[in-house]
């Protein structure tokens, strides 16, 4: 009797260990390090991390539809998939000859629980010196034509960080960049 209760006390603990490793993902790159999770209520939030210490504290992801539709909170990890990339390409033009692009790709593929079960897959890439991210709307009967409300994207910085910034201007980009700390950007500067 001991022997079976022993069996199946290793074996819920293998699923619970297999349920908490669906919860969260990570991915790094050098001193920099990316982690995901869904919190209780299903939503998706992001950390950042240079050199151990948080850039992005933990930020809520998500959006808002038109005609009620929502894909911002529950919703569980179905699956992850991470690769690395590191490749070289030639511009056409510019100041270098070959720009080499090194990369950490962590794909964490979402569903909703509740019917109609929407799908939401976010791409992470990290960089030696940065992240990126995008959204990605994969093909689904429930999520054909939507009109997105209001994006829930969040970037909640763990402090008042330098930024390089040129002012807002729909006709170029041809300005002298501004280093700064983030509270001194000139938001008039970028309508």
């Amino acid at each position: 009797m001991k022997k079976i209760a022993a069996v199946i006390a290793c074996l819920l603990i293998v699923l619970i260990v297999t349920a908490q490793e669906k919860e969260a993902v990570s991915i790094s790159m050098g001193r920099v390090s990316l982690s995901f999770r869904v919190d209780e209520n299903g939503a998706p939030l992001y950390e950042v991390h240079f050199a151990g210490q948080p850039v992005i504290n933990s930020s809520r992801m998500g959006f808002r539809l038109a005609g009620n539709g929502q894909l911002e909170t529950g919703f569980v990890i179905t699956g992850s998939e991470k690769k690395a990339v590191d490749e070289s390409w030639q511009p056409v033009w510019g100041e270098v000859k070959t720009i080499r692009n090194h990369y950490q790709q962590l794909l964490v593929h979402l569903r909703q629980k509740e019917a109609p079960g929407r799908l939401l897959d976010i791409c992470f890439r990290v960089f030696e010196d940065g992240v990126g991210f995008r959204y990605i709307f994969p093909r689904q009967s429930t999520l054909r034509y939507f009109i997105v409300t209001d994006e829930l994207t969040q970037f909640s910085l763990s402090g008042d960080h330098k930024a390089f910034w040129i002012p807002g201007d729909y006709d170029t980009n041809e300005y002298s960049y501004t280093t700064s700390s983030i509270s001194q950007i000139d938001s008039r500067a970028l309508v």
